[in-house]
Parts: C-alpha cells; structure tokens; sequence
C-alpha cells in the first residue's frame, strides 16, 4: 500500500532471506500468513472468511496477491529496488492508465500517493505549494535503509539523506477516505 519506506518493510526480512534463513518456500508461506493474520484479525473464524468474501474489496485482495512475485525478488534485489519496481507496476497496471511513469523530481511522492490512495490525492499533491510538495517530495524519498548502492529511488536522484523514514500507518485508509 506504500505506506512504509522501503527499509520498514523489507529490511530485517532481506537479511534472514540473504543470511539463508528463509528461501523462496519460506516468502510464499510468509504471505501466506499475511492472509490469515488479516481474517484471524475477527473474533470468530467465520466472519474472518466473511471479511474476505464479503467486505474485503477484491481489486485489494488482487493486488495483494499480485505483489508477491515482487517480494520474491528481495535475494538479488534491494529493497528499495523491490519496492520502486512494485509501486512503477501498480503506475503501469493502474486503471484509468496514468501515461509515462514520472522520473526526476517528486516522482516517488507521485507513485507512493497514487498507489496508497489513487488520482485524486495524487492530483490534490500536484495542486499543492511549491515549499508543501517539497516536504513530501522529501519525505517520501527516504528510504529507511541508510546509504550505498540499492539504496536510493533509481527514479529520483537523491535529494534527501539521513533522518529516520517513517512509517505512515493506516495512511492508505485515511487518505482514500477523506478526499473530498
């Protein structure tokens, strides 16, 4: 959903897969587990299952599980370049289709926002004061996972460094629900 930096999401899961504790079995059965955290969330099993069949949207659920190949690419990849690889694919399969994928400037902002709540908060973004679209330029940018090669968006030349990348939980939530 784009509401962590890449380092939040990835990072500590890298290292047991790079320091071979966890192999391509071990990531499905991970999401695996994602799944039945989400339905086990419900006090009783049953409506667990019916959260899914009945209240969870299925273009959210597809794209769940349509980003676990991405994820599998956590042994040769970064995390940052997981993650900018997912959130280029959500702007490519995104529907209406968005056009050319940004690059330079505000682009990670632009992918972030588009995917955690879709064109209207990203056109609300491109609307907003030079100096607010910096801030956010600024802070969707950080990573989370320090600095060396991988480390930085490949679609942004780094402009921001250093400081903590935080975590903007339920972001997705909230901004879907108030656009208006």
């Amino acid at each position: 959903q784009a509401e962590a930096p890449p380092g939040a999401v990835f990072m500590r899961f890298r290292e047991i897969i790079l320091g071979g504790g966890a192999d391509q079995r071990d990531i499905a059965f991970y999401f695996t587990h994602w799944l039945t955290d989400l339905a086990g969330a419900c006090t009783f099993p049953q409506e667990g299952c019916e959260k899914f069949v009945l209240q969870f949207p299925r273009k959210v659920l597809m794209m769940f599980l349509n980003s676990f190949p991405f994820v599998q690419q956590l042994s040769t990849l970064t995390e940052t370049q997981v993650y900018e690889a997912y959130l280029q694919w959500r702007w490519k399969t995104h529907e209406p289709a968005m056009g050319e994928l940004p690059e330079g400037r505000g682009s990670v902002a632009s992918l972030r926002l588009l995917t955690m709540a879709g064109r209207d908060v990203l056109e609300a973004y491109r609307a907003l004061a030079a100096e607010d679209q910096d801030v956010l330029e600024a802070e969707f940018a950080r990573t989370g996972c320090g600095h060396g090669p991988g480390c930085d968006f490949e679609l942004q030349a780094p402009q921001t460094r250093g400081g903590p990348a935080f975590l903007l939980m339920y972001a997705p939530a909230l901004l879907a629900t108030n656009k208006a």
